[in-house]
């Protein structure tokens, strides 16, 4: 009898977290001064529109063409000038029974002084051929958007590099590039 009330007891305390669900996860509301702090709501805002509709885009197909184009043009919206590196790339496991080779095409951009060592942000665009992306790695994307904004036109000390990766999900090869190719690998420490 007791172990029935306790899991009626629990059913209900389920219930009402669920009814008030949307209170539970509401974004809180932007600092009084806007532009002073990263803003949740504004950084769900930005990967919403660079989502779209929210159509799975793996690497290398017609639907992350379309998230790319959408994402560069989010990055210049906050001062960033993105370069599209563009380069065929496999993924190297030695050990796997599987390699995975694709065109990568990364975006990168760099804020704050000309010289010294970089500091790298990173996040991927690309998703899994089942799903939107928007939790991997789309709210990294929104991060760094959101920082990218409050850096922008600040005295830096070092620069910044924002590497926004393709190709995370056949096995890192759109970092597996960056830090292979990418001229600006060798000066991030």
């Amino acid at each position: 009898m007791r172990a029935g009330l306790a899991l009626a007891g629990a059913l209900l305390l389920l219930l009402a977290a669920m009814a008030f669900k949307g209170v539970l996860i509401h974004l809180p509301s932007p600092p009084e001064s806007p532009g002073s702090g990263f803003d949740a709501n504004r950084a769900a805002a930005r990967l919403a529109r660079v989502l779209g509709d929210e159509r799975p885009h793996p690497i290398d197909s017609a639907q992350s063409d379309a998230v790319r184009a959408r994402l560069i043009a989010e990055m210049r919206a906050v001062g960033l000038q993105p370069r599209v590196t563009d380069e065929m790339v496999c993924n190297g496991f030695a050990r796997s029974r599987a390699v995975a080779c694709a065109r990568v095409r990364n975006l990168v951009a760099t804020i704050g002084p000309a010289e010294g060592p970089h500091l790298l942000l990173s996040a991927h665009y690309d998703s899994t051929f089942a799903g939107p992306g928007a939790a991997d790695a789309g709210m990294g994307m929104a991060g760094l958007l959101e920082t990218a904004a409050l850096l922008r036109g600040r005295p830096l000390r070092r620069p910044v590099t924002f590497l926004v990766n393709d190709g995370e999900e056949m096995g890192l090869i759109g970092a597996r590039a960056f830090s292979a190719s990418d001229p600006l690998a060798s000066r991030v420490d």
